[in-house]
């Protein structure tokens, strides 16, 4: 029987000509989406910008990490087999009434319409120690794991009237989901510890938190599934995140160009001199400032706007990048 038969895979490839199929473990792409939205936030920048937008003077590790915890659980709806065996040879799968997403098709447990499969995965996520991580009784936690279910580009609508359809959350033949959801919570714990730390700075609730956290979601889901990073692995690896994932994501955001700390301690190591500014534009010789550009340099640096109006040609550019 095939590998993926009896383990649980998030990505999966035919090859066209020798009809083999290749699949990524769930677990690994969860570990490698969780690493990249790590990586993301220990961005400066980007911290920072999620502090404001949640209301908050900065965001303290143990914060993020709860965020990351909600980044890598974005594909849990995978473990159901109805979304498991639906890419399955049409003579292994089970008869397509059982095909399932991995989105909409967990509202109606995640709303209580289908009390079976709630009871078995609030118990087997461990869903009883994010209730303490905001002030809301875990509203706010709740709000923000049902944006990670968002991470294809729309809400999902909690307010749907999709059926129910508990057999597809239940085991068949070699996958169990229930299991599968205890190892993830396991790992997940693993990966990011301080999250489960008790009195953490709640996490806010306003909706722009939300917001910026599933824009942030998405794009390390975009990363994390780039194949040429983060390369289909079928064996299961209690080591993945720390010794592949982690790695991989925070490369992948210095190669993109998210992650300038390279650059910025090589400028924090010069003089920040207006020829490092104009040599970008000129590798032959280094241009004197002109008084436009001078000027420019003279505003005091917590002026938050500044605005150069001079002539075409006339260094605008340089002057802008200096100042930056």
């Amino acid at each position: 029987m095939p590998n993926y038969t009896d383990r649980f895979w998030a990505k999966w490839d035919k090859d066209d000509e020798t009809q083999e199929v290749e699949i990524h473990l769930l677990e690994h792409h969860l570990a490698d989406v969780g690493a990249c939205f790590e990586a993301l936030v220990d961005q400066p920048t980007i911290r920072d910008r999620l502090a404001s937008a949640g209301g908050v003077d900065a965001l303290d590790d143990a914060a993020a990490s709860r965020l990351c915890v909600f980044a890598a659980l974005h594909d849990i709806g995978k473990v159901n087999v109805g979304f498991q065996t639906k890419t399955w040879d049409p003579d292994l799968r089970p008869p397509r009434s059982w095909w399932a997403g991995h989105t909409s098709d967990m509202v109606p447990f995640l709303e209580g319409d289908d009390r079976e499969t709630r009871g078995w995965f609030i118990d087997a996520l461990g869903w009883s120690d994010f209730l303490d991580w905001d002030d809301n009784q875990g509203e706010t936690a709740y709000a923000i794991f049902a944006a990670s279910m968002s991470h294809h580009g729309e809400p999902i609508d909690l307010y749907s009237t999709k059926q129910r359809n508990p057999k597809i959350w239940r085991s068949s033949g070699n996958l169990n989901p229930q299991a599968q959801v205890r190892r993830i919570r396991d790992l997940i714990r693993r990966w990011f510890p301080v999250a489960f730390e008790k009195d953490a700075q709640p996490l806010p609730s306003a909706p722009a938190f939300q917001h910026m956290f599933l824009g942030l979601c998405t794009l390390a889901d975009w990363i994390g599934s780039d194949r040429a990073r983060f390369p289909y692995r079928s064996e299961p690896d209690d080591d993945y995140f720390e010794n592949t994932a982690r790695p991989r994501a925070q490369e992948a955001l210095k190669e993109i160009g998210l992650d300038i700390g390279k650059q910025r301690a090589a400028v924090a190591a010069t003089s920040a001199g207006f020829s490092d500014a104009s040599r970008i534009f000129s590798h032959i010789r280094d241009f004197a400032p002109n008084p436009m550009q001078l000027a420019a340099r003279d505003i005091p640096l917590d002026e938050r706007l500044a605005i150069i109006e001079s002539e075409t040609g006339s260094g605008k550019t340089e002057a802008a990048l200096w100042r930056f």
